[in-house]
């Protein structure tokens, strides 16, 4: 079992305290894992103009981000794992409750200090870098919207003529793409989707065969005598 399985396989301990961050729209909080793993979750909940571009809502006015504070290396770049939640006002915030449409497990680039004490990172990061849309044709995918490989990586926050933009790195995203957790689930959703095709085709050959008998049956109620006729040769003696 590999790192990112070991962290998804994870059952957390949800007992955090509430912190209000400073220029900032989330709620930080910290907790432990069962396993003993430390984890902050960054929070904006019920803000739908916060989530809208250019007055256009995404069709989501919360999001929830739980960040394994423990990272990895790759080609000297500091990662984090983390889960990330979109979710509508009403909804139950229990990371073991969504479903697969609404979370995604992610590596990221993260300033945890930044995140806390800069609005405008945070805001980049919140409704750039985490844009559902986004997020969720790399997770399905593993490659980002110009085809370069990503597995699960969606990048990063950095500033950039005073401002900040995401970035992705072509390398990081090519090993984590390649990476045996990576290959191993493209390896089960291949399964999985041959799995389903092979369901579907029995289903349908089923089908098939139940409509024929059907038709069987109908054609001799509607013939009775058909197939009892006697041969030729018994009608001439």
């Amino acid at each position: 079992m590999g790192i990112m399985d070991r962290f998804k396989k994870e059952k957390k301990d949800e007992k955090p305290t509430a912190k209000p961050t400073y220029n900032c729209r989330s709620t930080v909080s910290e907790y432990t894992s069962s396993a003993g793993r430390p984890f902050t979750k960054f929070e904006i909940i019920d803000d739908k103009e916060y989530f809208s571009r250019n007055g256009k809502y995404k069709g989501y006015d919360s999001i929830v981000l739980s960040v394994n504070k423990r990272p990895i290396n790759i080609d000297g770049q500091e990662l984090y794992r983390a889960t990330v939640e979109w979710n509508e006002a009403g909804d139950t915030m229990y990371l073991d409750s969504k479903g697969d449409d609404d979370r995604a497990e992610i590596l990221l680039g993260l300033n945890f200090d930044l995140l806390k004490n800069d609005s405008e990172y945070e805001k980049c990061l919140m409704t750039s870098l985490l844009d559902k849309n986004r997020v969720k044709q790399i997770d399905e995918t593993m490659k980002d919207k110009r085809g370069d490989l990503a597995g699960n990586y969606i990048g990063g926050v950095i500033g950039a003529n005073g401002e900040y933009i995401k970035y992705f790195n072509k390398g990081i995203g090519k090993q984590v793409y390649n990476s045996p957790n990576m290959v191993r689930k493209r390896e089960k959703r291949a399964k999985d989707k041959a799995d389903m095709e092979d369901i579907i085709r029995r289903e349908t050959e089923e089908k098939i065969k139940s409509k024929q008998d059907e038709i069987e049956a109908l054609q001799k109620r509607l013939n009775p005598d058909k197939g009892n006729r006697p041969s030729g040769d018994d009608e001439g003696r």
